[in-house]
């Protein structure tokens, strides 16, 4: 039995379920103009970046939209998205998500079908979700729903990654790949810096897995102040609950401030919320040091080091674990049907994916534009992920990198009949390890 795909039109845009249904053409019009270029944070989602969507839907063979607006105005935001000649097997128009029999009568239409139903976890007909016994309600995102519809991913309700949880295991990676060689060189540039209090400050600093590296750095210094720069709030609320745990006293004046005693060093440790390029730091007490573990990639490297050189000019920046480009599993699959892509198919629409997002693959073009500025690389090595699923520590981090390959391939690769579920299914029975390619670099930035 077939299942049929319904898409409530809202899904698109979160807004247009704040359209009135008997909206003017004008005023449809003015939501279209107003909808920005990057993604909307509910829906992931976004009318400018239909590439991949299009095609997506235009595979799926049975597939509806329900909208609450007139069929005029419903096919004027269709045909605005690139989306109106997708194949729509049905277009159910005028339909009150608040009165949840008119969805009803229209499922009842089809009932040779099971229907999966992609709507806004906002969205009203959910309170009436036991009435639809044989619909499966997707409410993830457009993308996110689209994917796991074709097997590409789990589903959310059942499996989604825990930030702490990930950070967790890939920090177990992280400490096994990083090069001592290049840590060492940070250790000795540091040692020769002439001050009483070394500034150092960590960009996307996560659950502030590099602290314990900085504590080494102690007895050079009378002080230690280590600013955690990080953008999501729950992960500093769980820094500021293992800072307590490990005995580190807290602020009385600042909650998000810690104090410890390391011998003759003091170690402050001030955990910041807030976006990278948008960090303003004090001018009259430049960091020493910066580091951003897997970070670098990114981003493209002029819109990086412009916002290190504003931060910080002079500073050794410390970028352990940047990402360059390779991404192989061992043992490698070896398709027995033409419907399973092998692994290069797959992890070249991966970097495709990744390129696309506007991060920089190409780590001999990041020392390139250091060096046009002025900067120099005082050190750099190489620091490959080995991800093994028979190591505990690494288990979740290693499922976690099937997640996103499903989320970054799924909707490139099911129109041209590829089946990613087998592929990653196959994946799992082989438990095959990841090995990923980076580098470790230690940069002297120039001065203004």
């Amino acid at each position: 039995m077939s299942r049929l795909l319904v898409i409530d039109l809202a899904s698109f845009d979160e807004r247009i379920s704040g359209i009135s249904k008997d909206a003017s053409p004008d005023e449809i019009k003015d939501l279209i103009a107003q909808i920005p270029e990057q993604k909307q944070k509910l829906t992931g989602w976004t009318f400018g970046a239909n590439d991949l969507v299009r095609p997506f839907l235009s595979s799926i063979p049975e597939k509806a939209i329900v909208s609450h607006l007139s069929r005029e105005g419903t096919q004027q935001l269709l045909e605005s998205a690139g989306l109106i000649d997708v194949g729509w097997s049905f277009i159910w128009s005028d339909v009150d998500p608040a009165q949840s029999s008119q969805l009803q009568t229209h499922f009842g239409a089809v009932s040779q079908n099971k229907i999966s139903f992609i709507t806004l976890p906002t969205s009203q007909l959910l309170k009436s979700k036991a009435s639809f016994p044989d619909v499966e309600f997707l409410t993830f995102g457009l993308e996110k729903s689209l994917t796991y519809y074709v097997g590409g991913i789990r589903n959310p309700d059942e499996w989604s990654i825990v930030p702490a949880k990930y950070l967790e295991s890939k920090n177990v990676v992280d400490r096994e790949a990083m090069s001592g060689a290049v840590w060492e060189s940070l250790s000795n540039a540091v040692a020769d810096i002439q001050t009483e209090e070394l500034r150092v400050l960590e960009i996307g600093a996560g659950n502030i897995s590099m602290l314990n590296q900085i504590k080494t750095l102690k007895g050079h210094f009378h002080r230690i102040k280590y600013a955690a720069l990080e953008r999501e709030k729950d992960l500093i609320e769980a820094s500021c609950a293992q800072l307590e745990k490990e005995g580190y006293t807290r602020s009385s004046e600042n909650p998000f401030e810690f104090e410890t005693v390391l011998g003759d060093t003091d170690l402050v440790v001030d955990l910041i919320q807030g976006d990278f390029f948008e960090y303003k730091a004090d001018p009259w007490a430049p960091y020493h040091v910066i580091i951003g573990c897997c970070f670098a990639d990114l981003f493209m490297p002029d819109p990086l080091l412009d916002a290190l050189m504003r931060i910080s000019p002079k500073a050794l920046v410390y970028l352990p674990i940047t990402f360059s480009g390779e991404t192989r599993l061992v043992p490698p699959l070896d398709p027995q049907s033409p419907n399973v892509p092998s692994d290069d198919i797959v992890i070249e629409a991966y970097t495709r994916g990744m390129i696309k997002q506007g991060q920089n693959l190409d780590v001999p073009l990041l020392v390139s534009k250091i060096k046009e500025r002025g900067g120099s690389v005082i050190s750099q090595a190489p620091s490959w992920w080995k991800i093994d699923p028979e190591r505990e520590s690494h288990r979740y981090f290693w499922e976690c990198m099937f997640y996103f390959i499903g989320m970054g391939v799924t909707l490139d690769l099911y129109p041209k009949k590829y089946d990613i579920a087998t592929w990653i299914r196959l994946h799992h029975e082989k438990k095959s390890k990841f090995e990923i390619s980076n580098d470790d670099l230690l940069v002297l930035l120039p001065g203004k």
